[in-house]
């Protein structure tokens, strides 16, 4: 039985793909969190979590209501908002799975925008939660803080921000958005952004990271205006 739906996966990730096939189905690791269907052209359809905000050539972040995924090389302007069709093949850098274009000719994904102006709402998730099932979505992170914010200090690169529990999570500013070079925020954050990876080494399970899309992405946490005790914690989530 197992091997019979092996086979019946793996026709449904044959090129050229007929239909779309669910993101889970192309993010399918092995014990090494490695792509198990790696090379194979696939069909998704998914909202667009970012556009261009992270890049002209991407990457960027799609979603179905199973997964989400990273996306290169894409030959339209797609936006934030947009329900896309992308045809394209089943790549791997650093950890992260992405759908690239074709390794041995080089030939771009086929997008189409199916329809524009949707609405996009994160994943509220915790630091515990970051991993390869995230991998690929959109999350926000709520009352964190970024232990070296002083008012001076600016981002340029990967940061540690933490929870109240002393839970550590990465922070990366992509060079593309208007976050790299502004003033790290201080007090208690909401902090939303594309979930990624840069792990160089197998197994490739680890350094998960949070990309947020401009500094909008950066919105003060009720709990740091006012009472930051216990009973305004408890405030907070009632």
């Amino acid at each position: 039985m197992k091997k019979a739906l092996m086979l019946v996966l793996a026709s449904m990730l044959v090129a050229p793909a007929a239909y779309a096939v669910d993101i889970a189905v192309v993010k399918t690791v092995d014990d090494n969190c490695y792509p198990v269907y790696f090379g194979m052209y696939v069909t998704v359809q998914g909202l667009a979590m970012s556009g261009d905000e992270l890049g002209s050539a991407g990457p960027a972040y799609i979603e179905d209501p199973t997964g989400g995924v990273a996306y290169y090389e894409y030959p339209v302007g797609i936006q934030t908002g947009d329900f896309v069709e992308i045809s394209a093949w089943i790549d791997f850098y650093a950890g992260l799975i992405e759908l690239a274009d074709d390794p041995v000719t080089g030939e771009p994904p086929v997008v189409t925008i199916l329809s524009s102006g949707n609405p996009v709402v994160p994943h509220v998730i915790t630091i515990p939660d970051l991993g390869e099932f995230w991998e690929g979505s959109l999350g926000k992170f709520e009352c964190v803080f970024f232990p070296e914010a002083d008012g001076i200090v600016v981002f340029t690169g990967s940061h540690d921000f933490e929870d109240a529990f002393g839970n550590v999570g990465t922070l990366y500013t992509d060079s593309s958005t208007d976050v790299r070079g502004s003033i790290i925020p201080q007090g208690w954050l909401n902090i939303t952004g594309c979930l990624g990876q840069y792990d160089n080494e197998s197994p490739y399970c680890e350094f998960y990271q949070v990309i947020p899309r401009s500094m909008a992405d950066f919105e003060y946490s009720p709990s740091a205006t006012d009472d930051v005790s216990w009973s305004g914690v408890k405030a907070l989530y009632r």
